[in-house]
């Protein structure tokens, strides 16, 4: 007869260690949270755990202890989470979020169906990283969007662009890198995306007469008007006919 080693525990968290509800990070942290809070975020939520849609008299009994959801996020992504649903007006302006962490959260909110009011906060987020141009810029956002094919995140990034920042696409050392980066950049998007780009207006009148380093040489010049760039992109799968306005 062998001896079984001594079972191990799941870490609750240290904070979050009391509700009717066991969320399980991916790390296998538990976290658990009040079903009403989570039911009033998220519409996944209060679905997945039979709430009424109006308030009831009673708590609704639930199984004890709970049994886990398995979430498959960090387990800061839901350490934030929680923190920012347990308030009535949700702001995301913590200084140390980054921009992968701010990313893991939208990700979460949208899996979820995060009520809107909560998922802008944390989209916010993601915009005031971009206007900050250190830790992350409108072009990582733009490349995000296009891996997801989420067009509407990617109307906003472009509208949110400019002249320099398009050519230049990110900083090195405080100073910006040059026309090899932004080929680079552009390349990382979807062959369809690409195209539509090219086709909303990224690109103005020629000047033939340009004089760089001695030398004449042609250049576009691009455009500045990026709201227009953002309400004519409409991205179409290769291969499929794209229908007349």
């Amino acid at each position: 007869m062998t001896e079984s080693g001594p079972s191990t525990s799941p870490k609750v968290h240290s904070y979050h260690d009391h509700g009717d509800t066991c969320l399980q990070a991916s790390d296998g942290t538990l976290f658990y949270a009040d079903s009403w809070r989570l039911g009033k975020a998220s519409d996944t939520f209060h679905d997945m755990l039979h709430l009424p849609r109006s308030a009831p008299a009673k708590r609704p009994r639930l199984p004890s202890p709970p049994i886990p959801i398995q979430t498959d996020t960090p387990p800061s992504t839901l350490d934030t989470f929680l923190n920012l649903i347990n308030v009535s007006s949700p702001s995301v302006s913590f200084p140390s979020l980054s921009y992968a962490e701010t990313k893991d959260l939208l990700l979460l909110c949208e899996r979820y169906s995060v009520k809107p009011y909560i998922t802008l906060a944390v989209e916010q987020r993601l915009w005031d990283l971009t206007s900050a141009g250190i830790r992350c810029t409108t072009w990582d956002v733009l490349i995000w969007a296009g891996q997801r094919n989420d067009i509407r995140m990617g109307k906003e990034s472009l509208k949110r662009m400019n002249a320099q920042n398009f050519i230049s696409p990110r900083q090195e050392n405080g100073t910006y890198v040059g026309q090899e980066k932004f080929w680079k950049r552009f390349g990382e998007l979807p062959d369809s995306w690409q195209l539509a780009l090219v086709k909303s207006g990224i690109l103005g009148e020629a000047f033939p007469n340009v004089k760089v380093k001695g030398s004449t040489v042609a250049c576009l010049l691009v455009t500045t008007d990026w709201k227009k760039v953002a309400d004519k992109f409409k991205p179409v799968a290769l291969g499929v006919r794209e229908e007349p306005a």
